[in-house]
C-alpha cells in the first residue's frame, strides 16, 4: 500500500516547486555567465615599444602605418607622441582609415608643447564588428616646422603580420609604435575563448563543438544536482510536524 501512494504521487522533477527551482537556478547561472564575459577584455595589439630610433613629425613630412586587425571589434588606435622643448605650441592629427578604400574611420587632433613631454594621442572608433582579417591605416601629421622636436617612436625591428610603416609614401622595414583597442560583444567573447581553448589540442578536442557540448554537459550537471538539493531540503520541510 505504503508503494502504491508513493507512485501516485507527483514526481519532484515534474512539480511546480522543482521547475521553479530550476528555473530560478538557470536564470542565477546564466546571469553569472553573463556578469563574467561582461568583465572579460582584450589585450591592445601593435607595437607598443619604440626604439632609439624616431621619425621626425612636420609640415613637410607624411607618417603612416598600415595593420592587419587581429580581432573583430576594433574601436581605438593610440600613438605615443615624443615633443622637445620650443618655443611654439603645435598640433599633431592623428586620422584613421579604412584600406584600401580610403573611408576615414575617425580622427583626433592634440596641441603640443612648448614644454618637453611624452603624450598619447588616440582615436576612439565606433566598434568595427567585422575587424577581423581586414586591413587598416592611419597617419600622423604635424603643423611643426622641420627640426622642431615633435617625434613618434619608430622600431625597424619590429615584426607584425600583416603591418607596414610608410614615411613620404615609402614602405619602411619595421613599424612605428602604435597600439589599438578592441571592444568585443558577449558572443564574439564566447568565440574567441572556444578557439583559443581549441589550440593546440588532439583533433578530436580541437573542435569548438566539444568544448560547447562539455560545456552544456556541465551546466546540465549542475542544474540537476542544485534542484535536487532543493527539492530535498523542501520536502523535508513539509515532512516536518
Amino acid at each position: 500500500m505504503r508503494r502504491t501512494d508513493r507512485l501516485s504521487q507527483p514526481s519532484r522533477l515534474t512539480s511546480p516547486q522543482g521547475a521553479l527551482t530550476l528555473l530560478v537556478w538557470l536564470l542565477v547561472l546564466g546571469l553569472g555567465m553573463a556578469s563574467v564575459l561582461g568583465r572579460l577584455s582584450v589585450p591592445s595589439w601593435g607595437n607598443p615599444m619604440g626604439e632609439a630610433q624616431s621619425a621626425e613629425l612636420n609640415s613637410g613630412s607624411q607618417v603612416g602605418q598600415s595593420f592587419e586587425a587581429p580581432l573583430p571589434g576594433l574601436a581605438g588606435v593610440e600613438v605615443t607622441i615624443s615633443v622637445a622643448a620650443s618655443s611654439l605650441e603645435h598640433r599633431v592629427t592623428l586620422r584613421v582609415f579604412e584600406a584600401p578604400e580610403g573611408t576615414l574611420l575617425g580622427e583626433q587632433l592634440l596641441d603640443v608643447g612648448p614644454r618637453a613631454s611624452v603624450m598619447e594621442l588616440r582615436v576612439d572608433l565606433a566598434p568595427v564588428v567585422n575587424s577581423q582579417g581586414r586591413t587598416f591605416r592611419f597617419s600622423v601629421e604635424s603643423d611643426a616646422p622641420p627640426s622642431e622636436g615633435v617625434t613618434l617612436g619608430y622600431s625597424p625591428s619590429s615584426a607584425l603580420m600583416g603591418a607596414r610603416a610608410y614615411l613620404n609614401g615609402q614602405p619602411l622595414e619595421g613599424n612605428f609604435q602604435f597600439q589599438t583597442y578592441y571592444t568585443l560583444s558577449t558572443l564574439q567573447k564566447v568565440e574567441l575563448i572556444l578557439t583559443r581553448l581549441a589550440e593546440g589540442k588532439p583533433r578530436c578536442l580541437g573542435s569548438r563543438g566539444f568544448f560547447i557540448g562539455a560545456g552544456l554537459v556541465y551546466a546540465s550537471v549542475l542544474s540537476l544536482f542544485a534542484w535536487q538539493v532543493a527539492l530535498t531540503a523542501a520536502a523535508g520541510e513539509k515532512d516536518r510536524p
